[in-house]
């Protein structure tokens, strides 16, 4: 004779054999587990959408790549990779040109005081750690263009990065440094102020 609760066991697991198998909700795929809705393949492709559409925000984005990189990359393996960057950089390995703004104030700047600033962005041109924008090696000048995207909130690595910080680094190497903003190149005569009054001092 069967007990009451071997009984009920039995009709419990013949229920679940006989209970239909249960279909994937978007292509129709059989599932092994009768709880789930989408089989792993579609799973995956909504996810990785739904991440796609979180990922064009930038405050999102901004904090989860500043998360990754506090969580897996140490303070000495960050310097080891600038590092490396640089000397790649000094070897010409990077193929660096100038961009759109760099390109209308070294047309300014040659105008103004005959080629004697050179282009030194593409990284040539090295103090300690640092590659100046443009630079006068006989009168000891540098100018420094800033961008909002690079010189602005998170994207700031050090201090040297900084206004302030960038004109302290290179005054180490008694070079004198004026920072010219990307959004002064809108207002070209008070730019040209400013630089003539650099090159005077």
């Amino acid at each position: 004779m069967i007990s009451k609760k071997q009984y009920f066991h039995i009709m419990n697991l013949a229920k679940l054999k006989t209970k239909p198998k249960t279909k994937c909700k978007d292509c129709g795929k059989e599932l092994s587990r009768r709880d789930a809705k989408r089989c792993r393949i579609c799973y995956g492709k909504i996810q990785s959408q739904r991440l796609l559409k979180l990922w064009k925000d930038n405050n999102f984005r901004n904090t989860r790549i500043a998360s990754m990189l506090n969580h897996f990359v140490s303070e000495t393996t960050k310097e080891k990779l600038r590092n490396i960057c640089i000397k790649m950089r000094k070897e010409g390995k990077f193929n660096i040109k100038p961009n759109k703004s760099e390109i209308i104030l070294q047309i300014l700047l040659n105008k103004l005081f005959n080629k004697k600033y050179k282009y030194a962005g593409d990284g040539k041109i090295w103090i300690g750690k640092k590659n100046p924008d443009f630079i006068n090696k006989k009168e000891k000048k540098i100018i420094e263009l800033f961008g909002k995207y690079w010189h602005t909130g998170n994207r700031i690595n050090c201090y040297a990065d900084t206004q302030k910080g960038r004109i302290q680094y290179f005054k180490k190497f008694n070079y004198k440094t004026i920072i010219v903003w990307e959004k002064e190149l809108k207002n070209i005569n008070k730019l040209i102020r400013k630089l003539l009054r650099f090159n005077q001092c």
